[in-house]
């Protein structure tokens, strides 16, 4: 890194000293010695930045490579020569490339915000659909007078509860009030259930478990029927 500064301060003085000589000679009266030096050294400075941006890899390339040392410094040197243009263009460039940047950074959220609504709107859609379909939790007095289903293990108990029902997402009180079992024991084939991909398992809006069946649920309870003689 030293040796890549000390080289843009030597070639951008020199640069700067070669164009005083040019402006001198093309114009006499708008030649300035200290001018030419700083502008030239400025724009020596700038080399890395240009390069950056054309992808280039010859700052890297330079460490341990004395030709590549030369080839940065002839850079240096012509960016130097031509400071008043090479600032000109530079500055630019790099202001069209922040404008572009900010133009896609700018439709890049608006793109977010519109399926942040596009989702809203699904979900305003589905809602409804999904609050008709899930049971509300029993009373009391609904719990002690639901009737149960003839006795089978508790597992296919459950998965018939949730299955065959009026709501496609079931509690955990309204399936034991159906099932006749105590919740713990309903939770324990519920979660074995969940795993076994016989039901699946969401949250609801007011923040309890509620369950559904599965294809593979109900292809279960197919197969059970069938197998019955």
């Amino acid at each position: 890194m030293l040796v890549l500064i000390i080289v843009m301060i030597v070639a951008g003085m020199f640069g700067g000293l070669i164009n005083f000589f040019i402006t001198r000679t093309d114009d006499a009266e708008n030649s300035n010695l200290w001018k030419s030096l700083v502008v030239g050294t400025g724009a020596s400075f700038l080399v890395p930045l240009f390069l950056n941006m054309i992808a280039s890899t010859l700052v890297e390339a330079t460490k341990g490579d004395a030709f590549k040392v030369l080839v940065f410094a002839g850079f240096c040197l012509v960016a130097a020569i031509s400071s008043g243009s090479f600032i000109r263009t530079l500055s630019d460039r790099v202001l069209n490339e922040a404008k572009a940047a900010k133009k896609v950074a700018t439709e890049a959220k608006l793109g977010v915000e519109q399926a942040k609504d596009e989702i809203q709107e699904v979900q305003a859609a589905i809602d409804p659909i999904v609050e008709k379909g899930t049971e509300p939790e029993p009373t009391e007095t609904e719990s002690a007078f639901r009737v149960t289903k003839p006795a089978v293990t508790p597992t296919e108990k459950i998965l018939e509860a949730v299955a065959h029902n009026k709501y496609a997402y079931r509690t955990l009180r309204g399936i034991s009030t159906e099932t006749g079992l105590d919740q713990d024991t309903v939770v324990t084939h519920l979660t074995d259930l969940v795993e076994r991909g016989l039901l699946g398992e969401k949250q609801g809006k007011k923040g309890n478990r509620l369950w559904f069946v599965t294809e593979k649920g109900l292809e279960t309870l197919r197969l059970n029927a069938q197998a019955v003689p």
